[in-house]
């Protein structure tokens, strides 16, 4: 059998994706997504998810680019002097690595994400993490422990195979794929370790931001037996998202995949059976 998740990332950073992530939901193959608790539009997002309740919803853990939902003065390493976390996955890292930002200030702000979620009455079905800082040493012991605790028991591992090749796509695109698959698989002890559930596939990393129907049929004839994973990044228009970040991704072009009627029927010609993690 073939089970498939197909997750929208970043929901509640953005009207327009809190839009998007509903209208896929209702008129689309949506099934998932995962949200940022310090979103600036975390709270329509919610009130997205009360009025969608067969949506699963997951905690987007997002230390990059946003502001924290703790007080500055709790995780000074975590964030610039503007009170806003570092812009990217490369600064944050290079922090990291040298010491300079303290694990301790990254489980101070990821509990407060997590309880945040919870205080709005919402039940995470899974924990994953804006670029995907989850599956990085110590980190990830971190996150594990966290969502033992806090009573998540699935976690996203974006572990896309280093076989699925488009030669569409940019080398660097498939080497920055093969790095993150690595690293994932370097974590997977410590999440499946401790009985996390996960998928058994993931795809999304090769096609981040540029996932059109074509691609997205492509990935669904090609899925494996088991529970697959889609992460996809849709908005309803591209430009609210280009001024403010500079991703180059087209998140209206990914919406219009999740609401094509020719995907729709390839998943049932294929039976495959649409999921989220809470009833995969």
């Amino acid at each position: 059998m073939k089970k498939l998740v197909i997750n929208a990332d970043d929901f509640g950073i953005d009207v327009t994706v809190n839009e998007a992530v509903e209208s896929a939901f209702r008129n689309g193959v949506l099934t998932s997504t995962t949200i940022i608790s310090c979103g600036k539009s975390y709270e329509h997002a919610v009130d997205v998810a009360e009025q969608n309740p067969g949506l699963g919803v997951g905690v987007h853990l997002t230390f990059v680019a946003e502001q924290p939902v703790s007080c500055c003065s709790k995780i000074p390493s975590l964030v610039e002097v503007d009170s806003r976390f570092y812009e990217n996955y490369i600064d944050f890292l290079k922090n990291f690595v040298v010491g300079k930002i303290k694990l301790i200030d990254i489980e101070t702000e990821a509990r407060a994400q997590i309880e945040k979620v919870l205080d709005s009455n919402l039940t995470p079905t899974h924990i994953d993490s804006h670029q995907h800082l989850h599956i990085f040493p110590k980190i990830a012991g971190m996150v594990n422990r966290l969502a033992k605790e806090y009573k998540i028991d699935a976690v996203r591992l974006p572990r896309e195979s280093i076989l699925f090749w488009d030669s569409d796509v940019s080398l660097a695109r498939h080497v920055a794929r093969n790095g993150l698959t690595a690293i994932t698989w370097l974590s997977l002890p410590t999440y499946i370790g401790s009985g996390l559930r996960c998928t058994d596939s993931f795809f999304g990393m090769l096609y981040g931001g540029a996932l059109n129907s074509r691609r997205l049929k492509r990935i669904i004839s090609q899925l494996p037996a088991g529970i697959s994973e889609i992460m996809i990044h849709p908005a309803l228009e591209n430009e609210s998202m280009q001024n403010v970040y500079q991703w180059n991704y087209d998140w209206q072009q990914e919406y219009h995949s999740l609401c094509d009627p020719s995907v729709k029927a390839l998943i049932t010609e294929s039976s495959v059976q649409l999921t989220n993690y809470r009833t995969m």
